[in-house]
């Protein structure tokens, strides 16, 4: 049970983190639309905010897969 409240705890956390870096990676996008000059700061937003989400979506998904298969068990 100890490490199932883990893997929990570490989603909801990971949601927390990943849930607010969408505001600044849709300002990102939005400059980049426009073709502003030097745009490094943004790629590396975009790719900051992208790699937070995938990580968030794996842990949720694994997470989710261990406790369908807990609650079969029984």
């Amino acid at each position: 049970m100890v490490r199932r409240r883990g893997w929990i705890v570490g989603c909801i956390i990971l949601g927390a983190v990943s849930l607010p870096l969408a505001l600044p990676a849709h300002l990102a996008l939005t400059d980049i639309r426009r073709g502003e000059d030097n745009l490094g700061a943004e790629w590396r937003m975009l790719q900051v905010a992208a790699a937070a989400i995938a990580v968030f979506h794996v842990a949720a998904l694994l997470t989710f897969t261990r406790l369908l298969r807990a609650l079969r068990r029984g």
